[in-house]
């Protein structure tokens, strides 16, 4: 659900949070580079992995929604293939015809 919110949920080891509590009691700022996959603080960098898909879907600005529709030209190959291999999905002349609904039963 972070993701979904554009929020970067890193897991850090307990030293590793330890330490970064201690810098910021002593005022010490810290940043989380998403670019770059590191944590610094001082002088100090700390790497850390995501998901490149996730990275670069924060990075963007998108949610799994705009993510999809950022693939617009494979979804349309796609559905023009399956239109190829399986017309009668895509017919749906004969369903409106007889139901009113658009949709083919089986």
């Amino acid at each position: 659900n972070c993701f979904q919110n554009g929020i970067l949920p890193l897991i850090l080891d307990e030293a590793l949070v330890s330490e970064l509590m201690n810098l910021a009691r002593h005022a010490i700022p810290f940043k989380v580079d998403l670019q770059h996959k590191v944590v610094e603080a001082g002088d100090r960098r700390w790497s850390f992995d995501i998901d490149p898909l996730r990275r670069e879907m924060l990075l963007q600005g998108l949610d799994e929604i705009g993510g999809t529709l950022l693939e617009d030209n494979q979804i349309r190959a796609w559905q023009a293939a399956d239109r190829q291999r399986r017309p009668w999905v895509w017919d749906l002349s004969e369903a409106n015809a007889d139901s009113g609904s658009g949709v083919k039963s089986c």
